[in-house]
């Protein structure tokens, strides 16, 4: 029986608040994993996350501050002029 796992592999944050998720999927055959494969995901600070996963809200929730919201907008404001 072919079955398909998806979890996530991995959670960073960067320097400059951006959490860097891994999406790990698994095919397995009777139980022994026959592939995998991967999808990154950036989320800025101040992006929506409420239909993430639980994890990565509680990530975002401590990360996040409005303090690094700001400096981050701040940080864009300034490439575009």
């Amino acid at each position: 029986m072919l079955t398909k796992t998806n979890v996530i592999g991995s959670r960073d944050i960067n320097a400059f608040g951006h959490i860097q998720v891994r999406y790990d999927t698994e095919i397995r055959e009777d139980g022994v994993l026959v592939s995998t494969s991967y999808h990154r995901e950036v989320i800025s600070p101040g992006q929506d996350v409420s239909a993430k996963a639980p994890e990565i809200q509680r990530i975002a929730a401590i990360e996040h501050t409005p303090e690094v919201i700001q400096a981050y907008l701040e940080s864009i404001a300034e490439k575009v002029l």
